[in-house]
Formats: C-alpha cells, sequence, structure tokens
C-alpha cells in the first residue's frame, strides 16, 4: 500500500510564492507580518515534504534552485487567482505587488511623471519599479512586466511596440547663438555628446543627411541618456535625442532644434510580458501604459501594435 500523502498548507505555500518572488526570507517576513525563522521553518517543512530543496541558502541570501524556481512558474498564477477569488468572495480589495523592469532614462523622463494616474485608479497595487539598463531577467519569479528600449527578442516573451521616437539634433538655445549653428555643417565646430544607448548614432545621422561625420570633431560620450539630456542643457554640445525623453525641455525653450533637418523615426519602446503571465495586475498596466502613450504623444504613439 502506498504510504499516504503529506498534507500541504494553503499557508506554507503562500510563503513560499512570497520568498520566492522577494527571493528573500527576511523581506517575505516583513510582508506577511512573521518572523524570518518562521519563513524559514515553513520554507524547511516543504522541502522536507517534497524531497528535494526549493532555495540555496547563500551567505548574501537565498536563490531558488531549478526545481524551486520550477514549481514556482507552476503555482504562483493558482494561488493569485485563490486570493483574488477569496477576495471577491469577502468584499474586500487584495494588496498586489506589480515588479516593472524599465530603462532608467525612460522611467525618469516619461514614466515617473505619469505613474500618479496609475496608482490612483489601482490603489490596491503596490509598484516596485527597477531601472535598469540590461535586458530583463525573467527567470526572476518576482518580474512581472518590462519596458525596453529596443526589440529584446527574448525567449518565451511577447513585445509589444507602443512608442516611435523621432530623433534629431538638440541644443541650448546658448549654444546655439554662440556657436552659430544653423545648418548641420556648422556642428564640425562644436562638441557632440553621444550614447551607446541611442538606437540612432551621429555616424547614421550625419549619413541620413548625405553627409559624413567630420573625422576631426569633438565627441563626449555619457551614459545613461539622462546624463547627455543634462549636458546639453549645461551648453556643453549638441546632443542626438528622442523627442521622447525631451518633450518637456522642448516645450519649455530650453531645448531647441538648432536648424531645420529631417528627423529619424524608429521604433522605439515595447512591453515585454512572458508568455506564461496570467496576472490581471499586468495586464492592468500594459492598458494603462497604451493609454498614456497615446495620451501624452500622440505623435509618438503607434497604437496598439501587432504583439510579437
Amino acid at each position: 500500500m502506498s504510504k499516504a500523502r503529506r498534507p500541504i498548507s494553503l499557508n506554507a505555500l503562500n510563503t513560499f510564492e512570497c520568498a520566492a518572488r522577494l527571493l528573500s526570507f527576511s523581506a517575505a517576513a516583513e510582508e506577511l507580518n512573521l518572523t524570518r525563522s518562521a519563513v524559514s521553518h515553513q520554507i524547511t517543512k516543504l522541502e522536507e515534504i517534497f524531497g528535494f530543496r526549493l532555495f540555496d541558502r547563500r551567505p548574501d541570501g537565498v536563490v531558488l534552485t531549478s526545481a524551486g524556481a520550477g514549481y514556482y512558474n507552476k503555482i504562483r498564477g493558482a494561488l493569485t487567482e485563490i486570493g483574488e477569488v477569496t477576495s471577491d468572495v469577502l468584499g474586500k480589495p487584495r494588496r498586489q505587488r506589480l515588479t516593472v523592469h524599465c530603462a532608467p532614462t525612460f522611467s525618469t523622463r516619461w514614466l515617473l511623471s505619469k505613474l500618479g494616474r496609475f496608482m490612483g485608479a489601482h490603489p490596491e497595487i503596490d509598484l516596485r519599479i527597477i531601472a535598469a539598463s540590461g535586458p530583463p531577467d525573467f527567470r526572476d519569479p518576482g518580474l512581472d512586466l518590462a519596458i525596453c528600449y529596443g526589440a529584446q527578442g527574448l525567449p518565451n516573451c511577447s513585445e509589444q511596440l507602443f512608442l516611435s521616437e523621432s530623433v534629431q539634433p538638440m541644443c541650448s538655445p546658448i549654444l546655439r547663438d554662440s556657436a552659430g549653428l544653423h545648418s548641420p555643417l556648422a556642428l564640425s565646430h562644436v562638441t557632440l555628446i553621444r550614447t551607446d544607448q541611442n538606437l540612432v548614432s551621429w555616424d547614421f545621422w550625419f549619413r541620413s543627411q548625405g553627409l559624413e561625420l567630420p573625422t576631426d570633431v569633438r565627441q563626449v560620450q555619457l551614459k545613461p541618456s539622462f546624463l547627455a539630456i543634462e549636458a546639453a542643457l549645461q551648453a556643453l554640445g549638441v546632443i542626438l535625442e528622442s523627442t521622447v525623453l525631451t518633450a518637456e525641455e522642448l516645450t519649455a525653450g530650453r531645448l531647441i532644434l538648432p536648424f531645420p533637418s529631417s528627423p529619424i523615426t524608429l521604433p522605439a519602446y515595447y512591453v515585454v510580458t512572458p508568455d506564461d503571465d496570467r496576472n490581471q495586475r499586468s495586464l492592468l498596466f500594459r492598458k494603462w501604459l497604451l493609454d498614456e502613450a497615446q495620451h501624452s504623444n500622440k505623435q509618438n504613439y503607434v497604437g496598439p501594435g501587432e504583439i510579437v
């Protein structure tokens, strides 16, 4: 006769889900209003029942084992649905956390100024924004959604383009007047500010205008892009930048387009989600993001584009 299956409590599964999402027993204890030792005890009990480790304990914290990550990915959607249904039955809002990976300059110059509207519309959702330049790693079980600059081509993920950008040379009015920047040819006499993160390089821009990048022109490289924008505001040089990121400065006249030129318009910002994502908060955030893009950047909004 087979040995009786040991029961697994829902509390233990909730504790595991929280610890796996936050990758921290201490943070899970704080969120669940438990002690760290209580979280560790429940995880250990689960590991004894399963017969394998869910976490590797390290001096600097905990990480999911491959078995633990696989188990988490299979149960997190079910636990979310149980919580949502239970909250509906009880008529009580359930606090939810949404973790968003986002390009740093886009976070500071576009997203943050608009987040208040999402927070006001969805007070039950606690936002966690991670500003990072590299591609998102959805192996991190706590990550729900990403806003990326440029298509990423990540496996097992869907990408939806929601903003294009127009890229043109920009500078402060002071530099334009002092350097006599009235045509692209005058750029050879000033400093060109560049960042490797831009999809359009100075060399590409010059060729698009039927010109060659001057070989002796001075260039300064700054990373991330918000440093390049600040340098241009300080009249340190001319930037090749996106109207999405500089809309406020262009409207206020702190940055200007010093001479007529043909803008380069290209796909720029994508919202990325895992293919197996089923949580409602990601869908709400993605819809809000597309609405904001449409309302605040009509000239760059590309509509609810095809999901790839």
